[in-house]
C-alpha cells in the first residue's frame, strides 16, 4: 500500500506470442517503449534489443557479460537509456536512445550485489539507482 492508502500498480505479463527472434519478456517492468518513440526497449539476456514498429526491425546492443537486471529511459536530455549489469560489481551504462551505440556514462560498483530498479528524474537530469539486500541503498546521480 502506498503511504496516501492507494494501493500500487501490480505488473502484468505482456501476451505478446513469441517467435524464436523475440526474446521472452516476462513483465512491464523488462520492456519500456517511451511515449513520443515508436520503438520499444527490451531485455534480450546480456543485451538491448530496440524494436521499432514502423520500420519492422531490431537493432541490439550488447555488453553486458553477466546479464541486465533492469533498465530506465527518458526522452529528455536527448533520450536516454541506463541499464544495470549483472556482475559481481553491477556497474549502470548510459547510452544515447536514438543512437545506442553512442557510449554517454558508466558508474561503476553501484552495489555490493545487485541493482533492483533504475529510474530517470522527470527532467531527466538524475538518474535513482535502487539496490538489492545486502545493501538496501537508493542512490541519486546526476
Amino acid at each position: 500500500m502506498r503511504s496516501d492508502g492507494g494501493t500500487l500498480p501490480v505488473a502484468r505479463p505482456l501476451h505478446k506470442q513469441r517467435t524464436p527472434s523475440t526474446p521472452r519478456v516476462v513483465a512491464l517492468a523488462d520492456t519500456l517503449t517511451p511515449p513520443s518513440l515508436k520503438s520499444q526497449v527490451t531485455i534480450a539476456g546480456n543485451a538491448l534489443r530496440f524494436s521499432d514498429a514502423e520500420k519492422g526491425d531490431a537493432r541490439l546492443l550488447f555488453g553486458a557479460g553477466g546479464g541486465i537486471s533492469c533498465l530506465a529511459t527518458t526522452e529528455s536530455n536527448g533520450g536516454l537509456v541506463a541499464y544495470a549489469t549483472k556482475d559481481t560489481a553491477p556497474t549502470v551504462h548510459i547510452h544515447d536512445l536514438d543512437a545506442p551505440s553512442a557510449f554517454v556514462r558508466s558508474i561503476p560498483n553501484v552495489a555490493r550485489a545487485r541493482v533492483s530498479a533504475l529510474a530517470f528524474s522527470r527532467d531527466g537530469k538524475f538518474l535513482a539507482i535502487a539496490s538489492a539486500v545486502p545493501d538496501l541503498e537508493l542512490r541519486v546521480i546526476d
